[in-house]
């Protein structure tokens, strides 16, 4: 594809005013902390079960490591007889590693029985997203990434696991914002930014490490660690080099420095979907170290050619709009050991949103769309309420010592709605509550918008279910305020779309990389709402062996794709328990985040989010088989 940029005419109103750079702030893992509140409350429907392998070969579980906290696990790495995943938000690192957090060590010589030998600490007040491990010059390696969860640093820690039961600290990276006027614009404690992945590679006689600094601009960041416990800056590159090539090393010298770095920074945050945004995510380099494969969200699968460290330099960029939805959402990629084939996996899990049917009167016939991620003091689900019917009356804003609209039309079981305005939602859902509202649906743009109600102490707690609708929606029900028969049903969903999906590329020419196939569970099809509200039903990570794609896909479990031919990929086994004694032993519902296997092993790491460390075998004979040797 081209690399040029259509379409986008940069705003002709400077930075502060089209966006608030003190509130800057970017969490790659924001909207997977939101989807965690959403359903943390919520209930199994028992609406169907996660559908089973449909090839002729499967997966068989050797052994797990167990490690029962809800969203606490992250990703997994693994070298030789030894696997390590991460720690998220809860718990927070202490420093210790003493509460549970941190990088988590199980010898897995015995795959049957894995021994957890201890714990390499997370930073003070940071989690740890990724994990990386590699068998460098120096010896063996291990890279993790800090994320702020308790006021902690971001950059990277580097750690010599050459003996894993005593670990060493060998040094910090921190990281920041490099372009003066960026960091100008933005403001703020820029010097030190969360790192949300890594990569250890080896060039020639020279180690490096790859990391995803959560920066604006220069994203790409590589360090020579040839001497580990002294690492050296080697190159800064981003995605804002696509848009306007030279623009990342502008200062306010540059004659037209401030504009081009302003229509880039805007470029960068307006993406396509519900995450627009054309910042990395995560680094994946071949086995040779001269080839970055960057999932650039929005902005692509981009691939430089890395064979000078010091300079990257671009060849390609992959349509980020190619497959259903036309979202980017760009998460993961992995090539195959020539390089010809490249599977990627999006994220995404704007699947659709609850909908509010009218049943009579004016509207009859007209269904809206709601979701239930609303700030301040969360409302109980639907799911946990219930259907709800009653009529659609539109009340105003509902901000104490405001009148209320349409009072007398108002009867204790109606759905209040509301117009969105400077008071918190909590004071909002709070009065619809006195009124005696079943339920109240939220016209507003500003989703984000929390705080405190001005209410007497001690606040009520809320009862009532709610949804947020769009401002249009909202001008449709205030235009009709009374007289309309709803039903908000927890089973019904609408304005469907798929949750995120793998694109198999066509790498034979690597400056112009064609879409060959995409893969989609049903359940990420999406076309009647997700089976279980509980569950997640996007892909997450991948590797790829011979002809073989693993991935990790949430409550979709474990994945094994035959890609020898990337036209037409074909599910050949999954692993997805998804009944009651699964859940009870695994601590919640499949959640399945990272997987990793070493080349040759017949061992499979999968790593969950609320069971922890999951060791799995490919069964059967196909001529996709990857291939066994032993370990070493």
């Amino acid at each position: 594809m081209a690399l040029a940029v259509a379409g986008f005419a940069p705003s002709p109103q400077s930075l502060f005013e089209t966006i608030d750079v003190r509130e800057w702030h970017h969490d790659p893992s924001q909207a997977m902390i939101e989807h965690d509140q959403q359903v943390e409350n919520t209930v199994s429907m028992a609406r169907g079960k996660s559908q089973t392998g449909t090839g002729i070969e499967n997966f068989t579980l050797l052994g797990r490591g167990v490690r029962r906290l809800p969203n606490a696990t992250t990703d997994v790495w693994a070298l030789r007889d030894h696997a390590y995943i991460g720690t998220f938000n809860a718990p927070c690192g202490d420093g210790t590693g003493d509460n549970g957090s941190g990088v988590r060590i199980f010898d897995v010589s015995d795959p049957a029985q894995p021994v957890e030998i201890g714990p390499i600490p997370s930073v003070l007040g940071s989690r740890t997203n990724d994990v990386k491990v590699a068998e460098l010059r120096s010896g063996d390696v291990l890279g993790y990434s800090n994320e702020s969860c308790g006021g902690g640093p971001g950059g990277i820690e580097l750690w010599d696991v050459t003996d894993p039961s005593t670990p060493s600290h060998l040094a910090s990276i921190r990281v920041g914002e490099l372009n003066p006027i960026v960091n100008t614009l933005v403001g703020g404690a820029t010097a030190d930014v969360g790192v949300h992945n890594l990569w250890l590679f080896t060039q020639g006689d020279r180690d490096f490490v790859a990391l995803y600094a959560e920066s604006v601009f220069h994203n790409f960041r590589i360090f020579d660690i040839t001497t580990p416990a002294a690492p050296v800056p080697v190159s800064a590159w981003g995605a804002e080099e696509v848009f306007d090539p030279g623009v990342g090393d502008l200062n306010f010298d540059a004659p037209d420095g401030i504009e081009r770095v302003q229509a880039a920074f805007n470029w960068l945050l307006s993406g396509m979907g519900d995450l627009a945004f054309r910042l990395l995510h995560d680094i994946t380099i071949n086995a040779s170290g001269d080839r970055a494969y960057l999932s650039y969200w929005d902005a692509g699968l981009i691939l430089l050619d890395i064979s000078d460290p010091s300079t990257p330099q671009l060849l390609s960029v992959a349509d980020p709009a190619a497959g259903p939805g036309g979202e980017g959402n760009s998460h993961a990629a992995w090539p195959s050991a020539d390089g010809t084939v490249v599977v990627e996996t999006t994220e995404d899990f704007d699947f659709g949103q609850l909908a509010i049917t009218v049943d009579s009167g004016p509207l009859a016939g007209r269904q809206f769309g709601g979701i239930e991620d609303i700030g301040g003091a969360p409302p109980p689900r639907f799911a946990e309420m219930g259907p709800v019917q009653g009529e659609l009356v539109f009340v105003g804003e509902l901000c104490r010592g405001a009148p209320v609209e349409n009072a007398s039309a108002f009867d204790p079981g109606d759905i209040a709605v509301i117009r969105g305005s400077f008071c918190t939602f909590s004071e909002q859902l709070l009065i619809a509550q006195e009124l005696g509202a079943a339920a109240a649906i939220i016209a507003d743009i500003l989703v984000g918008r929390q705080g405190i109600p001005s209410w007497t102490a001690p606040v009520p707690a809320i009862t009532i279910p709610a949804l947020m609708i769009s401002t249009a929606d909202g001008v449709t029900l205030m235009e009709n305020p009374t007289g309309n028969i709803a039903t908000i049903d927890p089973n019904v969903y609408t304005n469907l779309s798929p949750w995120g999906f793998v694109r198999i590329w066509d790498y034979s020419d690597e400056t112009n990389p064609q879409l060959a196939s995409t893969f989609l569970t049903d359940h990420a099809r999406n076309e009647s709402g997700p089976p279980d509200p509980r569950g997640t039903y996007s892909v997450h990570n991948v590797i790829v062996e011979g002809n073989i794609a693993f991935l990790s896909h949430y409550s979709d479990g474990v994945i094994a794709l035959d890609i020898s031919d990337p036209g037409n990929p074909v599910e050949i086994a999954r692993y997805n328990p998804a009944d009651a004694a699964f859940e009870e032993q695994n601590g919640g519902i499949q959640n399945v985040w990272g997987i990793y296997k070493i080349e040759g092993d017949e061992r499979i790491f999968a790593s969950d989010r609320n069971g922890g460390l999951y060791i799995l075998q490919l069964l059967g004979n196909s001529s996709a088989k990857v291939s066994k040797a032993p370990r070493r």
